[in-house]
């Protein structure tokens, strides 16, 4: 595989130290180049946030609130602004680093080198969750499965789909129930959209787990990604499977942030004793989002036309011994369809 630097402007990748974690998150989402660059008043480059900060955070449950200098990395690796692409290579590849901050004599960034990888067709299958009845969402699923709603002219599995072609998945499978055949003749082979569209066919309830009894994993060897079709992401599925390699697991989940605002004072105690109170506290948890990967090895925990959610999936393995189930959190703009209220978003 051929790779290539690109340069780029880094106005919109720059914070000052004042700027908040949940400053960098939005430039993250807005400039898709994975890394912030923290700057004095000079320009002077002080450290350097990656989406790898921003998701230990998230684990660590630090909150968006505080200064990006609670996360950010105070000594950044950089190349001076006569670099020759043979340098700068060699310092990419040997400290593992997608991008390269370029400073002048005086230390103050004028660019931004990013390695990029051309474009490549990834083997692995997708499994899009579209066979719900989508009851919260009625009377407009009386007639039209909630996949196929609206958003901004397309429907929400063909946001889904062409976002998946972009970070080069082509081989997907639709597990279809309910008004099935809307779906099959909107989408067919998926020769249209550039992809390659199979159908899961359930003829009862399974469930997001269950109707993977269905499939034929047995010619496959690479790990299954499976979507519910209800989400529009800009998660780049390619960062979550490479996690999922890495920590070699058998299930990976991912994750989100949700607030939850008290509507009362929060009481810590010891015992029958007074320690505190937090009068209406933001508590900080974690939600599902829906997206998975499985290893093929997960099949055989799954038992042929029986109905099984992938949440009681995690909860049954998570009682055995040695299995590896790992959470990745996101931070990526994120919507889920799954109510009126949800849709109103997009209006």
């Amino acid at each position: 595989m051929r790779n290539f630097f690109k340069e780029i402007g880094i106005n919109k990748i720059l914070l000052k130290k004042s700027n908040s974690i949940f400053d960098a998150v939005k430039s993250l989402n807005n400039s898709k180049f994975q890394v912030c660059l923290i700057v004095d008043n000079h320009k002077k480059l002080l450290g350097t946030i990656t989406d790898g900060d921003i998701r230990r955070s998230i684990i660590k449950k630090i909150n968006f609130q505080d200064k990006v200098t609670k996360i950010m990395n105070k000594k950044p690796i950089f190349i001076g602004e006569n670099f020759d692409v043979i340098s700068a290579k060699k310092i990419m590849r040997k400290k593992s680093i997608l991008q390269l901050p370029v400073l002048n004599k005086k230390k103050q960034v004028v660019n931004l080198i990013v390695w990029k990888d051309e474009k490549i067709i990834n083997s692995n299958k997708v499994i899009i969750m579209a066979g719900g009845l989508g009851k919260r969402m009625r009377p407009i699923t009386n007639r039209l499965p909630k996949p196929m709603i609206k958003i901004k002219n397309k429907p929400i599995l063909e946001h889904i789909i062409l976002k998946l072609k972009s970070q080069g998945f082509k081989n997907i499978s639709i597990s279809v129930r309910y008004l099935a055949n809307v779906i099959k003749k909107f989408f067919k082979n998926g020769e249209k959209f550039g992809v390659n569209i199979e159908y899961i066919n359930e003829k009862k309830a399974l469930g997001t787990a269950g109707s993977l009894s269905l499939i034929n994993h047995k010619k496959n060897e690479t790990d299954y990604i499976i979507l519910n079709a209800d989400t529009i992401f800009n998660l780049n599925i390619n960062d979550l499977l490479n996690f999922h390699k890495k920590k070699n697991s058998l299930l990976t989940m991912a994750i989100r942030q949700e607030f939850l605002k008290s509507d009362y004072g929060v009481i810590k105690s010891k015992g029958y004793k007074f320690d505190q109170i937090d009068e209406k506290p933001i508590i900080t948890t974690y939600v599902n989002a829906g997206i998975y990967i499985i290893n093929k090895k997960i099949f055989k925990n799954i038992k042929k036309n029986k109905y099984l959610d992938m949440p009681n999936l995690f909860n049954k393995l998570r009682e055995r011994k040695n299995k590896k189930i790992y959470l990745f959190p996101i931070y990526e703009k994120y919507d889920e369809v799954g109510t009126l209220k949800d849709l109103k978003k997009f209006i």
